[in-house]
């Protein structure tokens, strides 16, 4: 649509062609953030149910040998309750899921639904709960570190500051 558009406004075709070559794509969309030897960080602005779902399933199709971990922070405690059923059967599509605490909002400090509330929902062999950003890339490590021959891609999913977890991993 942007290069019809710069077509449009008559914009030559070698300069669409050359914005299209270096475009890397919008940050928190898929970005693939970092490479180790056997998983690929990904990062995704992903913050309802079928986002969340969209994007496991693209990330089986993107990378079909790995296994999935999902690192999820809700966002919204009004928005965490009101798809809480939604949230724990997206989750359920990758093999792992780590999750963190709520990510409020100005207006929503706290509410009735916790993190807590996604994990007693989930299996416990495949889930986790994590306190903070440290505890959840200590607990990606041990996933990614039990089983050498296993690769996996990690997911960061949310609306929130879920993005810092990378910062433990670059």
């Amino acid at each position: 649509m942007a290069a019809v558009l710069a077509l449009e406004l008559g914009i030559k075709p070698e300069v669409v062609r050359r914005a299209l070559r270096n475009y890397k794509g919008t940050g928190r969309r898929f970005e693939i953030i970092t490479k180790k030897r056997n998983f690929v960080l990904v990062d995704d602005f992903a913050h309802h149910p079928t986002a969340i779902k969209e994007t496991i399933s693209l990330a089986k199709k993107v990378f079909p040998k790995r296994k999935i971990v999902a690192v999820f922070q809700s966002h919204t405690y009004t928005r965490t309750e009101k798809f809480l059923k939604g949230f724990v059967d997206s989750l359920k599509e990758a093999d792992k899921a780590i999750i963190l605490p709520i990510f409020g909002s100005a207006r929503e400090k706290k509410g009735k639904v916790k993190a807590k509330d996604i994990y007693n929902l989930l299996e416990k062999e495949k889930s986790f709960l994590a306190k903070d950003f440290k505890e959840a890339a200590s607990l990606v490590k041990k996933i990614t570190s039990e089983n050498k021959k296993e690769k996996f891609a990690v997911l960061l999913l949310g609306a929130g500051d879920i993005y810092k977890v990378k910062e433990f991993f670059v």
